[in-house]
């Protein structure tokens, strides 16, 4: 879903999940939009650096969890453009 306008990957989403569902598959899935693995998943695993940071259900991932996944201070920070 990465080079798909929105609407197509929610329609893609969707239809992963429905297939999951239908017949009755686990489906392991690549993603770095959050909003997506929140919306579509049951359980969410981060890894970084090729180490396991965590492994929970989605209802479970805070989102200090993906913070520190993705090494996020909470802030934007100024890019100084050359």
């Amino acid at each position: 879903i990465a080079s798909v306008d929105p609407e197509r990957s929610r329609d893609i989403m969707d239809l992963l999940r429905h297939l999951s569902d239908t017949n009755r598959k686990t489906l392991v899935i690549s993603l770095h939009e959050v909003d997506f693995a929140r919306s579509h998943c049951d359980r969410v695993i981060g890894l970084r650096e090729g180490k396991l940071r965590f492994d929970c259900p989605v209802s479970a991932a805070s989102d200090s969890l993906f913070r520190d996944l993705y090494a996020l201070s909470g802030e934007p920070q100024a890019v100084e453009l050359r």
